[in-house]
């Protein structure tokens, strides 16, 4: 399998605040001052909003937590261990489950060989389809 890149998704995204700039005399200028306020106050907005898990798409990252979702088929053979590429660029903590098509577990194979790139697991069933949150 392909290294899947962490793409972020439209959901959660804060844009950074723009640059203040100063007026000649070193004060600050008033634009700065009202852009500032209105990334702070989207900032607020959001978060009084909640955290968003995102869309659940495949590879993105999970709204405004830096998680991100794997979708994938496990193999044929019922507690196979096998690779997943993900795209953290950090070595992953855990998973959570969100969906599979029937009535398996998937688990940690070998968590301590997890790297920034990939992890490994296995799964009790043949060929689940699966839907999981890395973080």
């Amino acid at each position: 399998m392909a290294i899947k890149p962490l793409v972020r998704g439209p959901e959660g995204i804060i844009a950074p605040p723009p640059p203040i700039k100063l007026n000649e005399d070193g004060t600050v200028n008033v634009q700065s001052i009202v852009s500032v306020n209105r990334t702070l106050a989207g900032l607020v907005k959001h978060l009084n909003s909640g955290l968003s898990m995102g869309a659940g798409v495949n590879g993105q990252q999970t709204g405004s937590i830096k998680n991100q979702w794997l979708t994938f088929v496990t193999p044929s053979t019922p507690d196979e261990e096998f690779e997943m590429p993900h795209g953290l660029d950090r070595v992953p903590v855990g998973f959570c489950t969100w969906f599979l098509d029937k009535g398996a577990v998937v688990y940690v194979s070998n968590y301590g060989s997890w790297t920034k790139t990939r992890i490994l697991l296995k799964c009790n069933t043949a060929s689940t389809s699966c839907v999981i949150e890395l973080g």
